[in-house]
């Protein structure tokens, strides 16, 4: 009979649970086509579901959720001042965060008295001589370059909140953070200083043209002609004669002398004349 009624009490509970799915899923919808919901969001109930979810773990109204949050390089997060106010109205500290500036607006840091033990809580000085190693002053429309000021204090604000009260973000990082690390992963660090990757552009007209040299061609000395090999040898030419009757060979020598005035086809040089 128990076991009844356990089964009874968890297939009401069950069935709530889908009830109260379907209403989150109907309020979702119609926030996500109000007015009042992000532009960057609008029609998004995924996003939207989130954002009640988040309102209710915070015991926030949903518009206040729906107006603070921003969607930066497709990542959900705070704004800093958001974030700042609530560490103010969460009771954890007595008074408010008080951010300190340097004379020279070259450094910033956060402190509070801790609500609990009275104790007072200072956060990391952020300098800009450390925002420059980070590569957060070389990017092209960096609100380093054009606010630093307000940037300094920023950071020194999220740095206290992640070093003391890290609950308020609920793991959630804040709109400057984001754009900080985006710009610090699209840098490459080069002798402690940044190159910004933008810049890193080749264009044609920057390169110079490249004439080819002109190559000497060594011409190699013409051959020279060979001289007749037989020109200065003595030639002698050996005849030889045969006996008919006894096959006997003897060397024989004519007389050159009756070659004289005998040309090569057999004429004479007085025919000629003739």
């Amino acid at each position: 009979m128990g076991a009844l009624v356990n089964l009874d009490k968890e297939e009401r509970l069950l069935e709530l649970e889908v009830k109260r799915f379907e209403l989150e899923q109907r309020r979702a919808m119609a926030l996500s086509k109000s007015a009042f919901f992000p532009d960057n969001l609008k029609g998004d109930v995924a996003s939207a579901v989130i954002i009640y979810d988040l309102a209710s773990r915070r015991n926030v109204s949903v518009m206040e959720i729906a107006q603070s949050i921003y969607i930066i390089y497709n990542k959900p997060s705070f704004s800093t001042s958001y974030l700042v106010a609530g560490l103010n109205t969460s009771g954890s500290i007595k008074g408010s965060l008080v951010t300190v500036i340097s004379d020279d607006k070259q450094s910033a840091y956060s402190y509070a008295i801790d609500a609990e033990t009275g104790e007072k809580l200072v956060g990391m000085t952020y300098t800009m001589e450390i925002a420059k190693k980070e590569g957060l002053l070389s990017k092209k429309g960096s609100k380093w370059l054009t606010m630093p000021e307000l940037m300094l204090r920023k950071r020194s604000q999220s740095s206290f909140i992640n070093e003391f009260f890290p609950e308020v973000k609920f793991g959630m990082q804040t709109v400057e953070e984001i754009e900080d690390t985006h710009i610090i992963e699209t840098s490459v660090p080069t002798n402690n200083d940044t190159v910004d990757l933008n810049k890193m552009i080749v264009k044609d007209a920057e390169i110079e043209d490249v004439k080819p040299k002109k190559t000497k061609v060594k011409k190699s000395p013409a051959p020279k002609q060979e001289k007749d090999l037989l020109d200065g040898v003595d030639v002698e030419i050996n005849y030889e004669t045969i006996n008919q009757e006894t096959g006997e060979v003897k060397p024989y020598k004519p007389n050159m002398d009756l070659l004289d005035g005998v040309n090569a086809d057999g004429t004479s040089n007085s025919e000629m004349g003739d």
